[in-house]
C-alpha cells in the first residue's frame, strides 16, 4: 500500500509539473522511489529556470521592438510633416523664369 501512495504523490506532482505548477516539491520519503524524487524535483528547477529565462528573454524583445519603433516614428513623422509643408506652401517664383 505504501508503494502504490508513493508512486501517486510522484504522478500527481508530475501533474502538477506539467500545469506548470511550480512551487510544489517532493519531500517525503518515498522508499524505492527516492531516487526518481530526487530527480523530478531537478527538472522541476530546470523547468523553473527555463521559464524565467524564456519570460526575460520575451520581455527584452518586446522592449527593444518598442524602443525602434519609437525611434522610427520620430523621425519619419518630422519628414512626413515637412514633406506636406513643402507640398501644401506656395512654391516661391524663381526670378530667372518671370
Amino acid at each position: 500500500m505504501k508503494v502504490r501512495n508513493d508512486y501517486k504523490n510522484m504522478l500527481d506532482f508530475t501533474e502538477q509539473l506539467s500545469h506548470g505548477h511550480f512551487d510544489t516539491e517532493i519531500e517525503d520519503d518515498l522508499g524505492i522511489f527516492n531516487s526518481m524524487r530526487d530527480r523530478l524535483n531537478n527538472l522541476k528547477i530546470g523547468f523553473e529556470a527555463a521559464v524565467k529565462e524564456e519570460t526575460k528573454s520575451q520581455n527584452m524583445k518586446t522592449e527593444l521592438i518598442t524602443n525602434v519603433s519609437h525611434d522610427l516614428k520620430t523621425p519619419l513623422t518630422c519628414i512626413k510633416n515637412y514633406v506636406c509643408l513643402l507640398y501644401t506652401s506656395p512654391s516661391p517664383r524663381d526670378p530667372k523664369t518671370s
